[in-house]
């Protein structure tokens, strides 16, 4: 299964270390193919370096494309949640 969810960086510092590293945790341990794209770059979300290199600062728009079975997205979804914030439409 797939899923595609808008995002926005609502931590103030942006994408950043702890962050960072708290969602390439939560990825790897849900088995899910997970990549984030921000602007003209896209990132593996199991690489924390990958995450950085994204350049997200607070208020940047991003895009999880988000591959695995229902409990695998959940997951995704949930750790997603505690570090973006869902644009108003």
């Amino acid at each position: 299964m797939k899923r595609c969810v808008e995002l926005v960086v609502a931590d103030p510092m942006g994408i950043h270390g702890r962050p960072a590293g708290a969602l390439a945790i939560a990825v790897a341990r849900s088995g899910a193919r997970v990549h984030l794209r921000c602007g003209a770059r896209s990132a593996d979300a199991s690489s924390v370096i990958a995450l950085l290199s994204l350049g997200a600062r607070s208020g940047s728009h991003v895009v999880a494309d988000i591959e695995g079975d229902d409990v695998a997205i959940a997951a995704v979804e949930s750790a997603l949640e505690e570090m973006f914030a869902r644009p108003n439409r």
